[in-house]
């Protein structure tokens, strides 16, 4: 995930399909459109991808101690396909 400075994220999601077509096959799905608002330790974070993905939720400040360490930042939130 990259987040540009107008708050514009580009990126995508890693997952595993489950599909009849496509299960067990690992997929990347590309954002069609991305935003990140706020600063601090919380953003709001929005993302919908082209198979009709959706999250809603945060980006939160992790156990990491650097920014390459595993949960330097951490996403909660609600992941929804149609």
């Amino acid at each position: 995930m990259t987040v540009e400075d107008d708050g514009h994220v580009t990126g995508f999601i890693s997952r595993f399909g489950d599909g009849e077509s496509d299960k067990g096959a690992f997929l990347d799905q590309f954002f069609k459109t991305g935003n990140l608002r706020g600063t601090g330790s919380i953003s709001r974070l929005r993302l919908s991808t082209e198979c009709r993905s959706t999250f809603k939720g945060t980006v939160e400040r992790g156990d990491g101690k650097s920014p390459g360490d595993e949960s330097y930042f951490v996403l909660r939130g609600t992941l929804s396909r149609k």
